[in-house]
């Protein structure tokens, strides 16, 4: 069956105006996250400086996805700077109906494209071992 302008007008609308269509988006395209990858986070506003742990310790936030839902729901847990995890939440939640933007963590891009380890907990370490240099 082929559809009219109309019709194909009112589900290009629904994926930019309807809340749940605009998350089932953001997931069906940006959010092609795996198990064990670290996320970091950007307000949507500026997407060039990264959500921080705090303004003493300026070393972004990071995020590990620990689930995948049958939905495609990505399950997340905020890495603490002490090694432990947050509550579990979905990404949704934090995601804020569009208010904040997801990406891999570039530390972890880098350890996989030069093939080394990867450990989040580095730049909190590295900031700490500096800080107190």
């Amino acid at each position: 069956m082929k559809l009219s302008i109309k019709d194909m007008n009112k589900i290009s609308l629904f994926t930019k105006n309807d809340p749940i269509g605009r998350l089932l988006h953001i997931m069906n395209t940006d959010w092609q996250f795996s198990v064990n990858d670290v996320l970091i986070r950007f307000p949507y506003t500026n997407i060039s400086e990264p959500e921080m742990v705090s303004p003493i310790c300026p070393v972004p936030k990071k995020y590990r996805v620990v689930h995948i839902d049958k939905c495609g729901m990505r399950w997340i847990k905020y890495i603490k700077v002490d090694g432990s995890e947050g509550a579990l939440v979905a990404l949704s939640e934090v995601w804020q109906d569009g208010k904040w933007v997801f990406t891999i963590d570039p530390e972890q891009v880098d350890a996989i494209m030069l093939g080394i380890d990867y450990d989040p907990l580095d730049q909190y370490n590295k900031y700490y071992r500096d800080d107190r240099d």
